[in-house]
């Protein structure tokens, strides 16, 4: 996979096993729908559910 190899150098101090969800959101250029604090701070925009549902709610 492309994106594989920067997927994990970005994820695999916090959980080697998110890098799938990293190389998707790299590919399709969007931000991820989570909880997990372990996205955060690894350079792609985060968004958690609260955030989801007020920007919905517009």
């Amino acid at each position: 996979m492309q994106y594989k190899n920067e997927a994990l150098r970005r994820i695999k101090k916090r959980d080697p096993n998110d890098w799938e969800v990293v190389a998707l959101a790299m590919h399709f250029d969007c931000p991820i729908w989570t909880e997990d604090k372990d996205f955060f701070g690894i350079g792609i925009a985060t968004w958690n559910s609260q955030n989801v549902e007020i920007y919905l709610m517009k």
